[in-house]
């Protein structure tokens, strides 16, 4: 399954990432900052740069 998520670096959105990612689901998360770009990255997520507004 693809999955888009929305706060994939905060403290719930870490774990569902990693959760889902363990699962075998393609995961991508938006990221506002670079940092947060790199812990997606990391973690093995696919990163779209944008914010919600």
């Amino acid at each position: 399954m693809h999955v888009f998520v929305t706060g994939g670096t905060g403290t719930i959105g870490t774990a569902v990432v990693t959760e889902l990612l363990a699962h075998g689901h393609t995961v991508v998360g938006l990221a506002r900052s670079d940092a947060s770009a790199a812990l997606l990255e990391t973690a093995g997520a696919g990163i779209l740069r944008g914010s919600l507004t």
